[in-house]
């Protein structure tokens, strides 16, 4: 177990997933402090070097196994997750590493394992109201997004990739996941990911005339398929190195800031995108299969904010029309308001409230018995939660 020494003050943050899942505790950790417990190399190692200047106390754990015995000696009376592996100690927080997705997350079933559960926005909200999992959910708030105060303050710096006055398009496919229980036909064979039909033919459509970044998430399965060396490959045969450019970031912010247009498929980054009042394009990654959703359970909900292609020769001709005439700006306002609570700069504050209030009514609990009372909480919060997987029809 490795650990960089720090102040312990009772709160914690555990991350175990990927990278992705820092940004919201980067924008937090300034407010509340507190130590991070991470199962994942990666994690660490970015927390490690990239944030090196906020000196964020943090502990690498083996298993989760030694992450909740590690939970346990810090006696945390607060832990805060960006995901849905929980620790077993302390009053659980679910602040979200994305939440504002179309795909089921939210209707997960372990979302009533939270003592306290901060919505992005009203969607949110909405989604685990229709799931009828909302009553059993101890304490909710809606706070809004935190990854886009420093956007809203005016305190991003663009990401600076390319030397030349092109206008520049991002292509930010979500991973191409093999995940939860859904119902038959829901979801595309890639797992509502259109990296593995999109990525060749974006670069070959779209390489002669515009910037392209390819931002790909980090949840990365190269193991499944080759299709980045297929990417790395292609640009090197065109000679595309100046002006198509791939990443592998924890925050793809910087990279939105220094777009024009950005074309992605069902996935978080379509709501983020809509903060800056930009065109959209999304790769569709069941073609003819999967159309715009008009209900807040659709998976393509977001589609409705810019137009779809389902043919490789509409790619050039959609973008060209998109950055040329945008025609879909009041439908991305609409859809931006609905999603994203109070877009003021202030949401990590409103989080840090919040997670302050819950934490000052048990900070001076004696702590054996607030540890077994939060762990036979949560263990029967988990058996209900298996009970709605199957009764409620809703992931586990």
């Amino acid at each position: 177990m490795d650990n960089i020494s720090g102040k312990n003050n009772g709160i914690g943050y555990f991350l175990s997933s990927n990278i992705q899942h820092i940004p919201p505790v980067i924008q937090l950790f300034p407010h509340l402090q507190g130590t991070i417990i991470t199962t994942n190399e990666q994690i660490r190692d970015v927390v490690n070097t990239k944030y090196a200047e906020l000196k964020i106390p943090l502990i690498f754990c083996r298993s989760i196994k030694e992450a909740r015995k590690t939970a346990r000696n810090l006696q945390l009376r607060v832990i805060i997750y960006t995901g849905f592996r929980l620790l077993n100690c302390g009053l659980a927080v679910q602040i979200f590493h994305g939440g504002l997705s179309d795909k089921r997350y939210l209707e997960c079933a372990r979302l009533i394992c939270y003592d306290l559960v901060l919505f992005p926005g009203q969607k949110s909200h909405d989604k685990v109201k229709l799931a009828t999992t909302l009553p059993w959910i101890k304490e909710w708030k809606i706070v809004g997004y935190p990854k886009f105060d420093p956007v809203i303050k005016g305190e991003c710096q663009p990401a600076r990739l390319f030397s030349n006055d092109r206008k520049t398009i991002l292509y930010a496919p979500t991973w191409v996941s093999q995940l939860t229980r859904t119902t038959i036909g829901e979801r595309s064979e890639h797992g509502e990911s259109s990296l593995l039909i999109w990525s060749l033919a974006i670069i070959d459509q779209l390489a002669d005339n515009y910037n392209l970044i390819l931002k790909y998430h980090s949840h990365l399965h190269e193991d499944k398929s080759n299709i980045y060396q297929e990417v790395a490959e292609l640009i090197e045969s065109r000679n595309l190195q100046d002006t198509v450019k791939t990443v592998v970031d924890d925050n793809i912010v910087p990279y939105m800031a220094a777009s024009d247009l950005m074309i992605s498929d069902i996935s978080s980054v379509c709501y983020e995108w809509l903060h800056f009042n930009k065109p959209i394009l999304f790769a569709n990654p069941a073609p003819g299969k999967y159309k715009t959703g008009k209900e807040i359970t659709d998976n393509t909900y977001v589609w409705q904010a810019g137009d779809v292609f389902d043919e490789p020769e509409q790619i050039a001709e959609l973008a060209d029309k998109a950055l040329t005439i945008d025609d879909k700006s009041s439908i991305r306002k609409k859809i931006f308001e609905y999603a994203v609570f109070q877009a003021d700069g202030h949401a990590a504050e409103r989080q840090a409230a919040h997670i302050k209030n819950a934490f000052e009514k048990v900070k001076n609990r004696s702590w054996p018995a607030f540890y077994l009372e939060c762990f036979m909480r949560l263990r029967f919060k988990r058996l209900l939660a298996s009970i709605f997987r199957y009764t409620k029809n809703i992931p586990r």
